[in-house]
Parts: C-alpha cells; structure tokens; sequence
C-alpha cells in the first residue's frame, strides 16, 4: 500500500554544499495526513502535451488556461502507456507509482556514503561502519574536558526493572543541518536562529529521542515520545533530509511486537511505521542502525530476528514561491526475507556495498547475502559457543579488495571460549588473518562487544578493536584496546582499562592526519589514547555506567549513560566533552 505525506525541506545539492513494559502499545496506525491510493483512484493531467499527473483536478501548479484537467485515468493504470511517461506532481501530492518488485541497492563505500561530511548519521557513520566521527581537531588533543551535561528520563520496564539511558548499540546522530532545512523545522527559537547549528539526536532506553545543541547541551526541540525503549542508534538520510528512522527494542518476554519507525523533523510527526513481526516471530525488535542508499533511495534495515527489510522511498521536489522547498515522500511497504536460520538472532548492525550485506549472528557466525535477490551468498563460522553480537567493520583497499574485521563475544558465560579477533575477505569469506588474544574468556558478556574502529591517515595501518571481561597472565583485566595490524593481524599495542568496555572506541584525527583514540569503560574512565603508541594522553572520569558509544563532531564528543540509585536505573545522563589543547586533565 502506498503512502505519503508533505514536509519541508532542502533540495539535494545544497547538502553537497554545507527493556520494555509488560504490555507494550501496538505499533501505531499511521496520522491521517497518510493517505492510501487505492486502485481506483483517479488522476488528472494535461493531454496536450502536459508532463505531470496530478491529484488534484484544479491543481496550482498548473496554468490557469489549461484547468480543470481535461485528462484523467485511474491509478491502476499509471503503469501502463501512455501513463507511464507522466511523473507525479508534488505539489498536490500525487502518488508515486505503484512499487511491485524490491528497489535496487547501490550501496556507496564508506567514503562516499555521504555526499559531504555533514555529521554522523548513522551507527558507526557510513556503510561500512568504520567510525563514528566527522570533521578534525584544531590541533593535537592534549585533554578531556567536560563541557556541558543533559538528563533524560526513566520508563517502567518489565519485571520492575526501569529502562533508562542507553547501550553500548546506541549511539548519538550529530548533524549540522543547512540554513534552509533548519528554518523550516519546529525548532526553539534561539536553535533556529543558530548560526551553523549542530543538533545531537538520540534515541533512549527511556522511550524518547531527545535533541541537544552540540555547543552547549540545551535543548533544541521537543523529544519525540515514541513510547517503546531504543537500544540502537537513529538514521538520517545522508542527504540531509529532515527523516529520521527509529527502531524500537523489546524484551524476550513482551509479545506485543515492536518494529520501525520514520519521523518527520520539520515537526516530530510519525511518517510511517511497520510492525516487525512476521510470521511466527513474536519480537520484531531492531537493535541495529539502518543504512540509506542515496542513489536509489532504498533503506536497508535488519531484525533482531534475522530479516532484511528493503524499503523504496521515492521523494519529489518542488516550488511554493518561498524560501523553501517541499518534497513529497512516498512510503511503499518493505520488502522483506528471513535470512537466519531458526531463533538465531541479530544485533550486528549490517555492513553493505553494492547490492550485498554482511552481518554476524548470535551464533558466532557471518553472513554475506544479496539484497536484491535475498540470497544467502556465504557463511564463515567463527566460533561454535560464542555469537558475533556488535557490528563489523568494512574496508576497500587501494588494490579493490573487501575486507571485514569481526571478533568474537561470550553467548551466555557458561563455557570459556577462545578469543579471537579476524579479518575476512568479504566476497569469499576466506579468513585472510586470526589474532587468538586469549585462550578462554569464561565470564558472562565477554569479548567483543564493542565495535571496531579502522583506522585512516597516520592510523591507515591499525584497526582497533576493544576487549571487555578479558584474562591475561593469569589475572582478571576488565577493559583492554588493542591496535592491531591491517596486514599480519599482529598486535602494535594494547591499553589496559580499570573496568569493563562494551563502548565503541572513536578515532579522531587533526587535518594533518595525526591521530588519537578515545575509549570509555563501564565505571565512566574516559581515556585519550596516541592512535600510533597507545600511550595514555588524558582521561576523564565521569559519573554514570551503561554506557553509549560515543560520536565526535569536530573537537566535540557526545557520549551517553546510565545514572543508577540503590543499584537501578534512575534517570540517563548525555555529555558533551571537547577534546582540548589544553592542559591535560589527568
């Protein structure tokens, strides 16, 4: 079924220039602005040489000497000639034509994902989900320091057990929007009158997507209140568009489903929703961050379940006479496949490229498949008791190879498994190198449950992975970084962390190409790592646990967390750290 909305917007080329309740609510009906085109529908145009099909008879756009349309036909024939050759007009809203097969998938490579480096829209950034930062420092970071903080709130959750804060899935959105789309938005005044406004955008265990000013914390908008716990990070679309995508988690225990969600941010309005559960599935959740392909206006997104859901959008500009401009957006129904076998299941946000995606899965493999067509490509087992639970991470080397580096987490901490972190070639699968770190891990969530960051310019030879619950000579080390490298799979260097780590580390760079990590652990340790050495630049101790992973903008890091009281959830917090030339705050 086809639906649409209005909203308002920028043309494409500027951007190239600039745990839940018990009873869960349902997924929403759609507003009434969504209308459903149904066969009958009749359409006007112009049949003396008109080159649009309109909704409305008497429509505006239109010259006065040619109204009302003398033409009409039903929507049913749009498809067919002489219909066909006609686009629809946006200014009265007339519908797309009909969607019958899956769009295609022309997914760009990381670098290009975005037509230019206008924020963090995604988990990770990109399509190959490399890092999750934008923009370089003024100057080499020599500390930490705490610039603002922000508070969100607390939901009842199941078992009596509040949801609030974030995951380490979650992950800040940080964009800065052109001039024409922030005007158009519902957002405070002193936002709207911001110049170069950077908003944060984060989705909240509390059920809420709150939105920050980057510089100072504040409140920008309204939170969305979606009603129903994010674990994973938000989408934009990588042309600025003012669209974002929620997913929505449930606990195994809730069987009133979950799914996805688009939102309008000219004014926090739902767009259009679907229900993730299919067939006998009874959780529908999406712990993972979906993927836009801006070439072909197709949006990737996977299931906890295990299903691939590919959805066309097909946008439309046109004029009102003002400083805006306004685009028809038009929601077909994704197109969906099962591609896990059973009850394994998926928070490994995907990787894609072309019409093909990677992922791993709950029982410590990885899969390659076909978007387009659905079919499983390959499967590499890396290991037989632990699960693939964080994303991987994606590279194109200058020779055009694919490779993919993953690591392996503890399932349910009831047997010690080996610890190892590999790179894969993507079209084959083929282990290319096995780093085995350390021989058992027999601790409840253990291993690789952050993502990796790979590393670029002065870094282009290191991947770094984040280790938590690991073991060395014989002892208990909750946390450790360790660079690895691109070629033999060999460690460079490794950083011993006070506590555990489940947050991603993001690698940050100045515009000479130098470049340092930063890495959280669950007591709020935040350290400044040199990208090459590993040696300790700064740290900052903050208060919460759980915490998010973190996105960068520029010289500014946005992380989040978990306040507790008495041992649970009581509230969650959002920092705004700037990585300084300042002294060092050690």
């Amino acid at each position: 079924m086809l639906k649409r909305t209005l909203l308002c917007l920028l043309a494409c080329a500027l951007v190239c220039c600039a745990a839940a309740a018990e009873t869960v609510p349902p997924m929403p009906t759609p507003p009434p602005a969504l209308q459903s085109f149904t066969a009958d529908l009749v359409l006007y145009y112009n049949p003396d040489g008109g080159q649009k099909y309109h909704l409305d008879p008497s429509c505006p756009s239109v010259h006065a000497r040619y109204l009302p349309l003398s033409g009409q036909f039903i929507y049913a024939q749009l498809t067919g000639e002489p219909y066909a050759a006609l686009q629809p007009c946006a200014f009265c809203g007339a519908p797309q034509p009909p969607v019958t097969e899956a769009p295609a998938l022309d997914m760009p490579a990381a670098a290009d994902y975005l037509p230019a480096p206008f924020g963090v829209t995604t988990w990770r950034g990109d399509s190959f989900r490399t890092n999750a930062a934008v923009g370089t420092l003024p100057e080499a970071p020599t500390g930490l320091a705490l610039v603002w903080q922000a508070e969100t709130g607390v939901r009842p959750g199941s078992g009596g057990f509040p949801d609030a804060g974030f995951s380490w899935y979650s992950q800040p959105a940080i964009v800065k929007w052109p001039v024409e789309v922030r005007r158009s938005m519902a957002l405070t005044e002193e936002a709207r009158n911001t110049t170069a406004l950077k908003e944060v955008i984060f989705a909240s265990l509390d059920g809420s997507i709150h939105f920050l000013n980057l510089a100072d914390g504040t409140a920008t908008r309204e939170a969305i209140a979606v009603g129903q716990p994010m674990l994973g990070a938000v989408t934009l679309h990588p042309l600025a568009y003012p669209l974002l995508m929620a997913g929505q988690y449930v606990r195994p225990s809730v069987t009133t489903g979950s799914g996805l969600r688009w939102y309008d941010l000219t004014d926090g309005g739902l767009l259009y929703a679907f229900d993730g559960r299919v067939g006998e599935e009874l959780s529908g959740a999406f712990n993972t961050s979906a993927l836009i392909d801006r070439s072909t206006g197709a949006a990737l997104s996977l299931s906890k379940d295990g299903y691939l859901y590919l959805q066309p959008m097909q946008p439309g500009f046109f004029a009102t006479g003002s400083r805006e401009l306004t685009m028809a957006v038009s929601f077909n129904p994704p197109f969906w496949t099962k591609l896990t076998d059973g009850s394994e299941t998926v928070t490994s946000a995907p990787v894609a490229y072309g019409s093909r995606l990677w992922f791993g899965t709950s029982r410590g493999r990885i899969l390659c498949a076909d978007a387009v067509t659905k079919e499983r490509l390959w499967s590499a087992q890396l290991s037989a008791q632990g699960g693939v639970i964080n994303s991987l991470a994606m590279e194109l080397t200058d020779d055009g190879h694919l490779l993919l580096y993953a690591g392996v987490s503890t399932n349910a901490g009831t047997q010690p498994i080996p610890m190892q972190l590999t790179c894969l070639d993507a079209d084959t699968g083929e282990s290319l190198w096995t780093c085995k770190v350390f021989d058992d891990l027999g601790l409840f969530y253990a291993g690789t449950l952050a993502a990796c960051a790979v590393g670029e310019n002065a870094l282009d030879g290191l991947v770094f992975f984040t280790l938590s619950n690991v073991r060395t000579d014989g002892r208990r080390s909750p946390g450790l970084v360790l660079a690895l490298d691109k070629a033999t799979g060999g460690i460079r260097w490794q950083h011993e962390m006070p506590g555990e780590c489940r947050s991603a580390p993001v690698a940050v760079y100045t515009a000479d190409g130098h470049g340092w990590i930063v890495q959280t652990d669950e007591d709020g340790c935040m350290v400044l790592l040199d990208g090459l050495t590993g040696k300790r630049v700064a740290s900052l101790l903050l208060e919460g646990g759980r915490w998010s992973s973190p996105a960068v903008f520029g010289d500014m890091l946005v992380i989040g967390c978990c306040v507790y009281v008495d041992a649970l959830p009581a509230g969650g917090r959002i920092y705004g750290v700037r990585l300084t030339g300042s002294e060092t705050t050690e």
